[in-house]
């Protein structure tokens, strides 16, 4: 079995968000992209490889297992990196993107 999903994280920033318009707050997301494989080996569901990569989150910051999520005035500072289609259903994801979980 193998499954390609991906889970999109709409977030806020609690305080000193940018206001998009008076009242309304700057939304940001981060997509996660996974990829993972399984078997039934006796009888039992056995995981196999598995991978994922981030899209829009601050590769910079400490990891401890958070996403990072950029907003407007962080990805403006965002020098270089490797733009993707988190979305495409088609496309592969390039070894060069990929972080073995």
């Amino acid at each position: 079995m193998h499954a390609d999903y991906p889970f999109v994280y709409a977030v806020i920033k609690t305080e000193g968000g940018w206001e998009v318009r008076p009242g309304r707050d700057e939304v940001s997301r981060a997509v996660v992209r996974r990829q993972l494989s399984a078997t039934v080996r006796d009888g039992k569901l056995v995981l196999g490889p598995s991978r994922h990569v981030i899209a829009n989150d601050a590769y910079a910051a400490p990891e401890g297992g958070f996403i990072h999520p950029l907003f407007s005035k962080e990805a403006a500072k965002v020098k270089g990196g490797k733009r993707f289609d988190p979305y495409a259903a088609h496309a592969l994801l390039a070894d060069a993107l990929l972080a073995p979980v």
